[in-house]
């Protein structure tokens, strides 16, 4: 009965009934003030890094959550250099990796950075499971051009236990429609592929 004459709106309220429309809100980033509505802008987000298995290899991402309201996002890491040799550091959750200028040595089956000196061992990388994907499949090329695939990863091949990489990805094109995604092994070549049915 307070407001049968109208409502005495300051903002998004109504200071005499303590009613709430969705006009005139007093912002602080995502979060009104006054009836504590959120938006989809404005965020405060804190990062982190977040570490992923994706058919047996490492993913890693910063994952960001607002401070206000609680929205989680997953973001690539942004990598910026830190002004010691070759090393790179996320802006947003500090996570760091090395980032050399490899060159190849002549005769050897590894690399030597041209900044710091550090050698890359192609074996090493090829059998190391904390490595990316992208990282072991240009080991194992290089591996494959000299003949030198270390019998380790061959045996993991024929236990059924591939370095998959996504070959292709097929989104979904309708409502309750699936969705694909194709893997290949690095090393073999075999293929598989996961449906997702959708909803």
């Amino acid at each position: 009965m307070a407001c049968l004459f109208g409502h005495k709106w300051e903002g998004c309220k109504c200071t005499k009934c303590g009613k709430m429309r969705d006009e005139q809100h007093d912002w602080n980033g995502c979060r009104c003030r006054k009836c504590g509505r959120t938006r989809s802008e404005g965020h405060d987000y804190i990062y982190r890094q977040r570490r992923k298995n994706v058919l047996g290899q490492q993913k890693l991402w910063c994952e960001g959550e607002c401070r206000l309201c609680g929205n989680t996002i997953d973001i690539e890491h942004d990598y910026q250099p830190t002004g010691k040799k070759c090393v790179l550091k996320c802006t947003r959750c500090g996570h760091t990796i090395e980032a050399h200028h490899f060159q190849p040595v002549p005769g050897i089956c590894a690399d030597i950075c041209s900044v710091c000196g550090e050698e890359r061992d192609y074996t090493k990388i090829a059998l190391n499971d904390t490595e990316t994907i992208q990282n072991r499949e240009a080991a194992i090329l290089r591996l494959k051009e000299a003949d030198m695939i270390p019998d380790e990863l061959k045996r993991k091949c024929k236990k059924g236990d591939h370095l998959w990489k996504v070959s292709k990805e097929n989104p979904q094109r309708f409502q309750g429609g699936a969705s694909s995604t194709e893997y290949t092994c690095v090393l073999c070549g075999k293929k598989n592929v996961e449906v997702d049915w959708g909803d």
